[in-house]
C-alpha cells in the first residue's frame, strides 16, 4: 500500500511537472491551473491503473496447481468508471496440491482455500467439501471428523451443485 501511494504521489508529481513545462513552453500563456489540473489527472491515472491492475498481477504470481475458482466484481459511486467497467474486488483461490481425500469417505475433500481482496488482508481458510452433497465446512477450532466423515463441533453449509469453489476442489478445477 506504501509503495502504491508513493507511486500515485509521483505520477502527480510528474503531472504537475509537465504542466509547468507547457507553461515554460508557451511563455506562461498556458493557464496557471493547468499544473494543479494536471497533477491531479496524474495521480487519478495512476490510481485507476493500480485499481484494476491488481488482479492481473495476483493471476500472474498463482503457481501451478492452485484453480483460480471464482472472482467477485464490484462498482462504486466514488468511482463512477467501475459501472462501465467493473473492478475485479476478490479472487477465491483452491491449492489443489494440497487437497486430501479422505479414504474412508472418497466423497470427501479437504483443501486449503485462498480469499484475496482489494485492500484487505488475504486469508487462507481450511474447508472440508461434500463432493457428493454439494456443501462445504470451515475447519475452525473444535471442529472434527471421523475416519468415516462424520463431522463433529461444525455446521455444514449448503453449497450449489455449479458452486465453482466446490467443482475446483472436488475435480481440480
Amino acid at each position: 500500500m506504501t509503495f502504491e501511494f508513493l507511486a500515485i504521489l509521483i505520477a502527480g508529481i510528474a503531472g504537475a511537472g509537465i504542466g509547468l513545462m507547457l507553461r515554460k513552453l508557451t511563455a506562461r500563456r498556458a493557464p496557471k491551473w493547468l499544473v494543479p489540473a494536471l497533477a491531479g489527472v496524474g495521480m487519478l491515472t495512476a490510481s485507476i491503473w493500480s485499481e484494476y491492475s491488481w488482479f492481473p498481477r495476483l493471476q500472474a504470481g498463482i503457481p501451478p496447481g492452485v484453480v483460480l475458482a471464482q472472482t467477485g466484481k464490484g462498482t462504486s459511486p466514488l468511482r463512477p468508471w467501475t459501472y462501465a467497467a467493473p473492478l475485479v474486488t476478490e479472487a477465491w483461490l483452491v491449492d489443489t496440491r494440497k487437497a486430501m481425500r479422505n479414504p474412508g469417505a472418497p466423497d470427501l475433500v479437504l483443501a486449503p482455500v485462498w480469499r484475496f481482496a482489494r485492500w484487505q488482508k488475504d486469508r487462507e481458510i481450511l474447508v472440508m467439501f461434500d463432493c457428493a452433497n454439494a456443501r462445504r465446512v470451515d475447519l475452525t477450532e473444535g471442529v472434527t471428523f471421523s475416519d468415516t466423515g462424520v463431522l463433529a463441533g461444525g455446521t455444514w453449509v449448503p453449497l450449489a451443485a455449479d458452486d465453482p469453489v466446490l467443482a475446483a476442489a472436488c475435480h481440480g478445477g
